[in-house]
Formats: C-alpha cells, sequence, structure tokens
C-alpha cells in the first residue's frame, strides 16, 4: 500500500461511549425505517466548500461503547469524503445478542440504507448525486457488508472491515466479490503483553482472503488512529477512478 499523508483522529477515551453525532457544522442526525425498526444515523459533510471526494457509508451493529466507527468517520470527513454513519440495531435490538451476528437481518438494513441514500431527501440535505461510494462496516456488520457488495446490490466500489468474522458471509459470496477489499484486525495486546495476538476473527479473515479474487489486503492494527488511517487511505487508492 503506497504512503499516505497522516490525518488528524480526534483522541477519544477507550472507555467512552460512541456519541452517534460527528463534531461538525454540516452533520444532519437521520431517522430511517427498514424491517420495521427506526435506526439512528447521520449524515455529514466535509468542511471544505469543495464537493466531497465521494461517500463513505459507516456502519456497525451498535454503537455500544465502541468508539471506533467515530473515529473512522471523523478521518474520512477530514480527507474530504461525506460520511453517512449508522446503527444497523436499534437499542431495543440489542437485548437479543444473536441479532449482532444476523447476517441476513443485518445485510437487509444495509440494503434499505443505500437505497434511501438515493433518495430525495438526502438530495435536498446537499449530498450530490453519482459519488463513489465506500462501504467500511465494524463487527458483526463486516459479513452482512461483504454479502451485499457481493451481489451487486447498490454502487459500492470499494470495501473496508474493521474485525468481524467476514468468512460467515459465505464462501459464494466470498468468491464473487468484485470490489476491493480492505481487513482490518484491531488488535489490542493484553496487560503485561509487548504485543496483540492476532484474535479468532482476524486467523478466520486470514483464512477467507485466499477465496477473495478481488484486490485484497489485512494488516492488524494496535491502534484506532492507524486503523482510521489505514481505511482512509485505501479509499483513496481504490474509490477513484
Amino acid at each position: 500500500m503506497t504512503a499516505q499523508p497522516a490525518i488528524a483522529v480526534p483522541p477519544l477515551a477507550e472507555s467512552d461511549p460512541a456519541s452517534i453525532v460527528f463534531d461538525t457544522p454540516t452533520g444532519y442526525p437521520l431517522t430511517l425505517r427498514s424491517d420495521g425498526a427506526q435506526l439512528a444515523g447521520e449524515l455529514a459533510f466535509p468542511a471544505a466548500s469543495a464537493p466531497p471526494l465521494g461517500l463513505a457509508v459507516v456502519v456497525q451493529p451498535a454503537s455500544l461503547r465502541d468508539a471506533g466507527p467515530y473515529a473512522i468517520g471523523q478521518a474520512l470527513l477530514a480527507a474530504g469524503y461525506a460520511v453517512f454513519r449508522i446503527d444497523l440495531l436499534t437499542p431495543n435490538d440489542t437485548r437479543y445478542p444473536d441479532l449482532l451476528r444476523d447476517v441476513a437481518l443485518l445485510e437487509s438494513r444495509l440494503a434499505s440504507c443505500l437505497q434511501y441514500l438515493q433518495g430525495n431527501d438526502c438530495r435536498i440535505l446537499g449530498l450530490p448525486s453519482g459519488l463513489g461510494l465506500g462501504i467500511v462496516a465494524s463487527g458483526g456488520a463486516a459479513p452482512a457488508a461483504l454479502r451485499l457488495t457481493a451481489s451487486r446490490q447498490g454502487a459500492c466500489r470499494v470495501l473496508a472491515c474493521r474485525n468481524g468474522f467476514i468468512d460467515q458471509a459465505g464462501r459464494h459470496a466470498l468468491g464473487y466479490l468484485s470490489v476491493p477489499l480492505l481487513y482490518v484486525g484491531e488488535e489490542h495486546a493484553r496487560h503485561g503483553d509487548s504485543e496483540a495476538l492476532p484474535s479468532t476473527e482476524t486467523s478466520a479473515a486470514q483464512h477467507a482472503l485466499t477465496l477473495i479474487n478481488a484486490p485484497h489486503d489485512l494488516i492488524v492494527s494496535q491502534r484506532r488512529q492507524d486503523t482510521a488511517q489505514a481505511v482512509t487511505a485505501w479509499l483513496r487508492r481504490w474509490l477513484h477512478p
């Protein structure tokens, strides 16, 4: 991967819950309906007056106490991308742990998000039509995003997954994926260890990537800022023709 300029990522304490609202004057909280659920998200635009370079859809099953997607979204905004960030599960859904890994449900809700982004509501807010679109999916949303992209629903041109068991997308989806895929295994060293050991998610991803014919890469990151920079560099490399 070619070296890219560093992107400033606002520091967030590891214990801080993730806010759904970006620190930007051009962010619009949104609610959309999918499968009978009201999903909370936000569409944000970069501060520069120039048109956005592209649109990044940053998704996860639920924010909970994971601020990683927030940091990724902030880095993409700083790099000039419009960002749509959303939780694919409602707070009530999170009472049922199995839904955090329900690939079919998360795929359906992500498809609703992509359809929503093509509608008039987003045009009214100032989102240009025809922007190159990339998906950044964390945790349980990762296999759902991979399966959706492999089925060629929507106009996703590039995919980045942060953790998650992407092998759960299935061998068919892995083999048919046609867009560049970055997998970031965000690992954290245990107390007393000098470096982090690969998680079961990362180990599973290493095997899953052997089934993918599209351009792909896997990196291991121990810092949220490094993850955000790697994802931003991947979109810069592949999103623009």
